[in-house]
Formats: C-alpha cells, structure tokens, sequence
C-alpha cells in the first residue's frame, strides 16, 4: 500500500511582493501608524492526502470536497482578496519522491479543484467552485459575503485607536481532487502546490 501526498507551499504576498510561509502574518502599511493585515493558516494541518489501498495500476482514485484540505483565510471583512494556487512541481504529475520526471513509471497525472467559502463558517455547504486549469486557479472574493448587495464603502484607514480584530471576519479554501495511478513504482508520490493571498 502507498500513501500519496500533496506538499503545499503556502505563501501570501503584500502588493509590493514580499511573502512569507504559513502561520506568520502579512501587514500591507496604509499609513505610518498601523496595517492590515492577513493570515493564511492550514486548518487541518496536514498535506492533501490519497489514502490506500492504492497499488500499481489501481486507476482513478478522489478526495471529495468533503475530505478536502481547508486552509483559513482571516483578515479585513470589507476587503477582497485575490487567491492565486500554482502547482509549482510535477507540471499535472504526483512524482516519485517529489523528484521532476518525465518516466511514466514515476509519475502519477493529478488533477486538482479548488473552492471557497465565505459566509464566515467553514462550512463545505457554502462552497463555490473555483476554475481549475491546467492545477492552476485564481479567484477574487469579499473576506465576507456581501450576498445581494452592492460592496459598502471602504473601511477608514487605520489609526493609532484601530482595532483590526473588532472587523476581521475568515473565509476558506478547499483544496481537493483526483489521481490516476497506472504501472508506476512503488513508493510516496507528491508534488507542490503555491497558493497566494493578497488584499484587492
């Protein structure tokens, strides 16, 4: 029995382009005293797993929606965000050991989706799908859903009195999909997912 994972690489990036790994804050400076700030934070704290049986030639094997990997967005609730996710390794391929192939017998074809939700709840219920090409995917989105209603005005800049937290609201990302295992060899296949966040 094999286990194939899915590293991810989750970074988000202040619009001058600095980024930073998960579970560090992000601050995009409006003003000389204070910043917003965003998080991204991996709410299961694991990879994207496919858990056995899997053996050589087993075919198309799925995590759903409903087991996806969910990774917390928190930040401005009348900001949008704008969510890149890159496959940055295997180009479409889990790989033996992580390493760049191009033998058949040491890739696996992976095929990735992607939603959110943002109503405030992780809750898989509220989902939208996000267009997936080629493990690719970018999406703009309210922190908060504005449901029906046109976007409000801009919150004020901050101040040395601003209490970021009194209007940080969270949304979430769903990361999830399928592989196809042919005649491959034994052992733990994975690739590389970059996934970017940034105030719109």
């Amino acid at each position: 029995m094999n286990k194939l994972k899915l590293k991810l690489i989750t970074l988000f990036f202040i619009t001058a382009g600095f980024a930073l790994e998960v579970g560090y804050t992000q601050e995009i400076n409006f003003s000389e005293y204070h910043s917003y700030t965003i998080t991204l934070t991996n709410v299961n704290l694991d990879d994207l797993l496919f858990e056995g049986p899997i053996t050589s030639g087993s075919g198309q094997h799925s995590v759903e929606l409903a087991d996806a990997l969910a990774l917390e967005i928190e930040g401005v609730k009348f900001l949008d965000v704008l969510v890149d996710i890159t496959q940055i390794s295997g180009g479409g391929y889990l790989t033996l050991d992580g390493q760049e192939t191009t033998d058949e017998d040491k890739r696996i074809p992976f095929t990735l989706e992607a939603a959110y939700a943002n109503r405030g709840n992780n809750n898989i219920a509220d989902a939208k799908l996000m267009t997936v090409a080629s493990n690719n995917a970018s999406e703009r989105f309210p922190i908060l859903a504005r449901l029906s209603q046109a976007p409000g005005p801009p919150p004020p800049p901050p101040t040395a009195n601003f209490n970021q937290a009194a209007v940080n609201e969270t949304a979430y990302i769903y990361l999830y999909g399928s592989i196809n295992v042919g005649n491959v060899m034994a052992g733990t296949y994975s690739g590389d997912i970059q996934i970017t966040v940034e105030y719109q």
